[in-house]
């Protein structure tokens, strides 16, 4: 499996499903998520906005390493934009359609549903 998720991918969508509904996560969000083929990950996303102290709030950002199993990605992160994550483990589901992979982060807030396109 590893070695059909490898590569760069482009966020499409990021939506968060709870109770409410659904919603976007923030307006215009945009970014990168690299697996390479020895195990490694990097995610960058983050949204325009008018001022340098909104933007730096919306950045979501971290690295590390990651290992799949039948259906749920586990990524160990080593470096983080949040120092919460760092030393965790992210758990993700996906789901894998050719050029396209979604995955899905639970936790208090719902569930994070991330929307990404194969460069």
């Amino acid at each position: 499996m590893k070695q059909k998720i490898v590569g760069t991918w482009m966020l499409k969508k990021f939506n968060i499903k709870n109770n409410s509904g659904i919603r976007k996560w923030r307006e215009n969000s945009h970014g990168i998520l690299l697996y390479t083929i020895d195990g490694y990950v990097s995610v960058n996303i983050n949204s325009n906005f008018e001022s340098e102290s909104e933007f730096i709030d919306s950045i979501l950002c971290y690295s590390g390493t990651y290992e799949i199993d039948k259906d749920k990605i586990r990524h160990s992160v080593m470096n983080a934009s949040s120092f919460s994550r760092i030393g965790k483990i992210m758990e993700r589901e996906y789901t894998l359609d050719g050029n396209n992979l979604v995955l899905t982060g639970r936790g208090d807030f719902g569930a994070a549903i991330l929307h990404w396109e194969r460069v």
